[in-house]
C-alpha cells in the first residue's frame, strides 16, 4: 500500500469532509456539512494542509497552523483518517508532517482533544503529547476540550 502526501486541494475538500462526519469526535460534537468545509478551507487558506492518499483517493488529512493560531507555537487543527485505514500509520506520518514544519518555526505544538475522545487522547500521548490543561463546556455542554503540548523547550533560552 503506497501513500502520497501533499498539500489539500479544493478538490480534496469533500472528501475530507465526508471522512470529518463520519468520525469522531465530529459525530459526537455535531459538526456540520457546512463546519466541517469551512474549517478545511479556511486551513487550505490560512494555514498549511495536507492529505494522504491511496491510489488517487484520499484516505486522511490534516489542517494545522505552523505559528500564531495558539500562543507560543503551532496548532494542530484537524486530523482524520478515514475508519478503513486507520492503524496502519497514516495519522502518525500526518502528524509528524505537520510537527516538521511546526517545529521549524516554534518549539511547541499545541492541540485539542475532546475529552471523551480516549483513542486519539492514546495516539496524541504516544507522540510525545501531554494534556497541559482542559477547557470544560467548550463546544457542547458535559464535554471538555483538552490542550496538549509536545514541546522542544522554553521559547526564551535561560538569560
Amino acid at each position: 500500500m503506497k501513500v502520497v502526501y501533499r498539500k489539500m486541494k479544493k478538490e480534496d475538500i469533500a472528501r475530507c469532509t465526508a471522512i470529518i462526519l463520519a468520525s469522531e469526535p465530529w459525530k459526537t460534537l455535531k459538526f456540520s456539512k457546512k463546519e466541517a468545509r469551512a474549517s478545511l478551507l479556511d486551513g487550505v487558506k490560512n494555514g498549511e494542509a495536507i492529505v494522504a492518499k491511496i491510489n488517487k483517493e484520499v484516505v486522511g488529512f490534516i489542517v494545522f497552523y505552523p505559528k500564531g493560531a495558539f500562543p507560543l507555537g503551532g496548532y494542530i487543527k484537524l486530523l482524520g483518517v478515514h475508519k478503513n485505514f486507520r492503524g496502519v500509520g497514516i495519522g502518525k506520518a500526518l502528524m509528524k508532517l505537520a510537527e516538521k514544519v511546526i517545529f521549524k518555526r516554534s518549539k511547541n505544538s499545541f492541540l485539542l482533544v475532546s475529552s471523551f475522545n480516549k483513542r486519539a487522547q492514546k495516539f496524541y500521548y504516544s507522540l510525545g503529547y501531554k494534556k497541559i490543561g482542559e477547557i470544560p463546556d467548550a463546544i457542547i455542554k458535559g464535554h471538555s476540550e483538552l490542550i496538549m503540548r509536545k514541546t522542544l523547550g522554553p521559547v526564551k533560552k535561560d538569560v
